[in-house]
């Protein structure tokens, strides 16, 4: 798999191309909190990835304006002739929401999925999901969080470099 990591708006233009191209993408946000409508909630970062060799990351945090990054997201996540695969849309779509935005044309989501075929399984998040279906253990979330100290009590991925929550994410 080939990660990256957008850093210019040009290559913005070209993810998005890819993206209308293939016509659907798989879509994950990476967020600093799991309640979505927190005041304090900050999207990090969205995951965008339309095939299986290719995966890209596009930092809130890193060296596009954040504005720019946030709107690319919502403009891939209405582009209605683009359908979304993810885990947990649920999430996404409401941090979405929170944001201005709503994810259209949802084609297939994984938990949802998991749900339905093992709805006897207490664990339908994807790292327990990519272990027992592919024998793969993916970057767990705790391993880039910072431990907690006084200084920092709630630590989050924002504590991270973004390159890392890229490959993360």
């Amino acid at each position: 798999m080939n990660y990256q990591i957008i850093q210019k708006e040009s290559e913005l233009d070209i993810l998005k191309s890819k993206i209308e191209q293939q016509g659907e993408v798989c879509f994950d946000l990476e967020t600093t909190s799991l309640e979505t409508h927190s005041d304090h909630i900050r999207i990090l970062g969205s995951g965008f990835c339309c095939d299986e060799s290719d995966a890209f990351y596009v930092p809130f945090n890193g060296n596009l304006d954040e504005s720019v990054a946030l709107d690319f997201t919502k403009e891939i996540c209405e582009n209605s002739q683009i359908g979304k695969v993810g885990h947990n849309l649920k999430y996404d779509g409401r941090v979405m929401h929170r944001f201005g935005s709503n994810i259209v044309n949802i084609k297939f989501d994984t938990m949802i999925a998991s749900y339905c075929t093992t709805g006897d399984q207490t664990k339908h998040n994807v790292d327990d999901l990519v272990l027992d279906k592919f024998g793969h253990l993916k970057i767990r979330t705790k391993s880039l969080l910072a431990r907690k100290s006084k200084k920092n009590p709630n630590p989050t991925l924002a504590d991270s470099p973004f390159e890392k929550v890229g490959i993360y994410c």
